[in-house]
Parts: structure tokens; sequence; C-alpha cells
């Protein structure tokens, strides 16, 4: 059966997603092209709101228009006022024949047919996703605002992935000034015994150029007389771990460039980053030990800081402590793989909060965050250690279940919901619906992606007959 124009832009949403290495600006070119064909209009905006200021980021135009990205224009003389006001996704398509038709937006820009959302990053609105056309179209159906409301939803996510990742690359560039910084060398070794990093200090003192240490065996800064051994010490310490002050080393001697030897005293620390584990090797010149030893400890005290930003950053969701969407994704496609090959059931549970915008505008965003927390908390709860408990974006919480078949998804759901519904010290009582799917002869040839792309939609689909019936229940995919 061929799918719905519908079910095309979910799947060409779930594609936009695994593009997030191309970059923000690609996702979004493709995001407002995908808009623009199904709404049947020219032009699509994803635009930042702040201080009563409409903000262009990004423009898709099938035809010239006087705006630019990076354009400034008073959120009032925009039709983005109407979805901002609203709360939600507006749409009109003949605004002048509506109550709208002298709306400043309509008239400056000349627009007659318009399909607008707020997009809430965190509680707050970040700005507006529209689509829009200078001609009039029919009636715009209620499944289209629905449809534009996912829409914004997902651009909420891509936006929160995306500044997760510019917190990341800032710390591992603060990680990178922080060695390059220090006074003593320093060198960064992996796994299987490579220097992967060398700063200044290590390539004055060896007498290398950063090219020819890059990529060479740490062996080859060691006397040859001493490499084989060197190279067994090497392993034991990344078997045992930890760490090796400096002052608590033997005598040993390091290899200039020129064949002469070095005294010099090594410090080791392990170092786990999202990239795999590391040795940060800090190498002083003996002589110059005791000018240096407190300026190096305060130095690996603020690049083990550093690190363990960078990695908390890397997986990890702040405001719940659950996995975040990145690390989600890489578990969810190894676990497909895994069970694709096995023949085993991998269930997913969607969780959405009911209600959570009524019970933020009520109680507050602080509020809402510690709700958001308590739901963390059940499903951590309620999980096995096997279990990959994530928060999808926004009021969206997703539970991986590995070996587990659709009833078992089902009772864990529903000890889910009922422990969610459990829980009495908020400012306001609190339920989720839950949408339940399992693998069911998952296609041999489908990449690990698209199994996830498949599964995540039937669960999706399952959430929203959950709140389409109601709310506060479980829904299982009728396939598992």
């Amino acid at each position: 059966m061929e799918a719905s124009s519908h079910e095309r832009v979910m799947r060409r949403l779930y594609e936009i997603s695994t593009e997030f290495s191309l970059g923000f600006a690609r996702q979004m070119s493709s995001l407002l092209q995908v808009g623009c064909e199904h709404f049947g209009m020219e032009i699509g905006i994803q635009a930042c709101v702040s201080d009563g200021e409409f903000i262009l980021e990004h423009l898709h135009s099938g035809e010239p228009l006087p705006l630019e990205v990076g354009q400034s224009i008073p959120v009032s003389d925009t039709l983005a006022d109407l979805a901002l006001q609203q709360g939600g996704p507006v749409g009109c398509g003949a605004l002048s024949a509506s109550r709208n038709r002298n709306h400043p937006g309509r008239i400056r820009w000349g627009i007659e047919s318009y399909l607008g959302a707020p997009v809430v990053v965190d509680g707050e609105v970040y700005g507006t996703l529209s689509f829009s056309s200078r001609h009039a179209r029919p009636d715009i159906p209620d499944k289209d605002l629905d449809l534009l409301g996912l829409m914004a939803s997902w651009l909420a996510v891509e936006i929160q992935r995306h500044q997760s990742q510019e917190r990341l690359q800032k710390a591992e560039q603060s990680f990178r000034l922080g060695v390059e910084a220090s006074p003593a060398a320093m060198l960064m070794i992996d796994d299987r015994g490579l220097i992967t990093y060398a700063n200044s200090a290590a390539q004055e003192l060896f007498g290398y150029r950063y090219p020819d240490l890059f990529g060479s065996a740490v062996e080859m800064l060691v006397p040859v007389a001493v490499r084989a051994e060197h190279a067994g010490h090497r392993a034991g310490f990344a078997a045992e771990g930890g760490g090796r002050a400096m002052g608590r080393g033997r005598l040993l001697h390091g290899l200039h460039s020129s064949g002469r030897r070095i005294p010099v005293e090594v410090g080791l620390n392990t170092v786990e980053t999202p990239y795999g584990s590391f040795t940060l090797c800090t190498i002083l010149d003996r002589s110059r030990q005791e000018q240096f030893e407190r300026e190096v400890q305060d130095y690996t005290q603020r690049l083990e800081v550093a690190n363990r930003t960078l990695s908390d950053q890397a997986f990890t969701d702040d405001l719940t402590g659950l996995f975040n969407r990145r690390a989600l994704f890489s578990h969810l496609e190894m676990l497909l793989r895994l069970a694709r090959r096995d023949n085993a059931a991998v269930s997913l549970l969607l969780l959405d909060v009911d209600h959570f915008k009524e019970f933020n505008d009520a109680a507050g965003h602080q509020a809402g965050d510690e709700a958001l927390r308590r739901v963390g908390e059940v499903m951590k709860d309620a999980a096995r250690r096997s279990d990959i408990a994530a928060r999808y974006g926004g009021e969206e919480f997703m539970l991986v279940l590995p070996g587990t078949d659709q009833d078992g998804a089902r009772e864990l759901a529903e000890r889910i919901r009922l422990g969610v519904a459990a829980v009495t010290d908020l400012a306001r009582p609190l339920t989720v619906s839950v949408g339940v799917a399992t693998t069911a002869n998952p296609d041999p040839d489908a990449t690990a992606p698209e199994l996830a792309a498949d599964l995540i939609g039937r669960a999706d689909r399952s959430l929203y007959r959950a709140k389409n019936g109601g709310r506060n229940r479980v829904v299982c995919d009728r396939r598992g």
C-alpha cells in the first residue's frame, strides 16, 4: 500500500534527523523544502523570536522576496504574531477574507495563505516555523495543523541537539586549549599506544614537529634499549587504569630527536572521552620539576573537569540525567542490529506527559522541570539495567527494551504509567500516555537507521492513538 502524504513527510523527518553531521543549515533547508512541497506553499521560514523581534534564520522560497537571512523585523509586522498568540499551530488559506485581513504581516508582505507554529525549546519559545504563499489555497485541514505541530516539535529537538553539539565542541576546544597552554609537555595516547596529540611544550622537549609525532607510537620517545619493557608497562597501566601522580614514578629517560637522553618524570591520568579511553601523559624535564609541579597539577585538574563536561554533554540529558537523543539512537541502532542477527525481540516505549503545556503555564517552568525529573526517576526505577531510558525531547521520553516482547513491554509501560500517576508531591497531578511498538519480522536488507525509524514511527502512531483515546493510557502497535 502506498504511504500517505503525511506518512511520507514523517519518514522524511526521520531521514533528515540522520543528516545531523551535515549541519543544521542542511537539515533546515531539507525541512523547509519538505514543508513547502507538502503544504503547497512557496515560502518556508524558520525564525528566532527575541525581545519582540522576528529574526530570520533560515529561508526557502520559490520566488524573489525582500527578505534575507539575519534580517530582524518587529514580530507585530509578521504573521508569526498569530502563531505566538495562539500558542500552537495556526493556519488560514485566504487571509484577505478572514478577520486577519488587516494584519500588518499580511499587508506588508502580501501573504494570502499562512501556516505557522511556535517552536518551544526547554520550555521557552525559541521562535516559529511557518509556510506561506501569496496565493489563496483551499481551507487548511486539521491534519495539516497537526503535522505542522509535529514538525515544530521535531525542529525543537534538532535545535537542542545542535546546541548540545556546540557546547560539546566548546568543551573539547577548552580541553585542547588547556593542554596547549600547560607549561609542561603533554601527550595524549590512545589505547594502541599511538600519539593523538602533543602540545607545543612536548614538541620542544623532544625536538619534533607535531606532524612527526601525531599517529606515531609513543615508544619513539623512549631509549631503544627499554622500548619493549616500556610497551609492557604501558599495557599494564592501561589494564589497571587510574593515574600515577608526579613524584611517585621511577627515574625515567626520554629520547630527544637528536638521540640525546632526557631525564624526565612522567605523570599519567586515564581520560574517558566520548571517543574512547586515552592516557594523558604529563612529562617534566627533571631539572624543572619543582618549578612546574604545582602548575601542572592545577592544569590536570582543569582538564579533568573539562573532560567530564565533554563526556556528560555528549551523552546525558542535563535535566533528567537520562540518556539524551544522541546516545539513544546509538544504542537503539546497535540493539536492533543484534536483535535481527539473533532473531530476538526489541520493544520500544514512547511516553508523552499529558497536558504538559497547561502544567507549565499553571505551575511555572521550575515546577515543570521538576515534573520531568520525576518522570525520569519513575522510568529509571522501573527499567532493568539492560534497558535504555532516554529523554527524547521536550516532554517526550523513550525506553528501549532489548529481549522483550509486546506483552512484557505493555506490562512495564503500565507500571510506569501507574508510577507517574502515583507521584503526589508535584504542583499538580501528572499522567503520561504511552505508545508501544515491538520488532516484527524486520527487513533483512534495511539499515539500522531505517529499522530504528520504523520502530519509532510505529510507537509514535501508538502514542497518537493513546492521546486521541483520552490520554493516561497505554496503546500497543497492532503489528507487535
